[in-house]
């Protein structure tokens, strides 16, 4: 299976540096093995981390391929999250902080009924204050995944640079392994991929 690092950032941000994040854990959550490796800066379209186009989300959703063979596993970025697709695609409500996130105001979203493709449901975070984006939570939504796998998702954290600029700062995909056998599927653990941008000494984000 491949997951595809889908929330986009700026590569190309002045004082800053990008990093993938790659973990596996077994069928009961022990992690097993832990990587983590700076990516080159200059992509072609100026982003360390890019998403499938909103259309072929829309389209195709946020799983593609086989669960046993080289599933990719998608996920939004603000391109997808503000694209007409995704609001012909989910329903909405409002959602509240509680805790860590008490500051902050949510946009609740979830599949329409009836929707075939995988997809996605979750909360889009803003600052209560300021209304600025802060994070994105979500799950995978598929009759297709085995019950016992567990915290199929991710999260995608916003960051505001010093210049007014948006990026993301930080974000996380977790799926499943899976073998196949006598005609089903059995999890065999979880990898989780990522990647994070952090400021180097003199530059900043609020």
């Amino acid at each position: 299976l491949a997951a595809v690092a889908a929330p986009a950032a700026d590569a190309g941000a002045e004082g800053f540096r990008a990093f993938r994040v790659e973990r596996r854990f077994d069928a009961g959550g022990q992690l097993l093995e832990e990587a983590e490796a700076p990516l080159p800066a200059g992509a072609p379209d100026g982003r360390a981390f890019t998403a499938a186009p909103p259309d072929s989300l829309e389209a195709r959703g946020y799983i593609v391929g086989p669960l046993d063979g080289a599933a990719r596993f998608h996920a939004p970025d603000e391109r997808a999250l503000l694209s007409d697709g995704f609001a012909r695609t989910h329903c909405f409500a409002p959602a509240r902080g509680a805790g860590a996130e008490s500051g902050w105001v949510g946009v609740r979203f979830r599949p329409v009924p009836g929707r075939a493709p995988a997809d996605i449901d979750g909360v889009v975070w803003l600052d209560a204050a300021t209304g600025e984006p802060r994070r994105v939570d979500y799950r995978y939504v598929w009759a297709r995944l085995p019950r016992e796998a567990r915290g199929l998702g991710g999260w995608t954290e916003f960051a505001r640079l010093a210049d007014g600029t948006f990026v993301v700062r930080a974000w996380r995909i977790r799926f499943p392994l899976l073998l196949a056998g006598r005609g089903q599927l059995f999890l065999d653990g979880y990898r989780e991929r990522g990647g994070e941008i952090r400021p180097a000494a003199g530059a900043g984000t609020r």
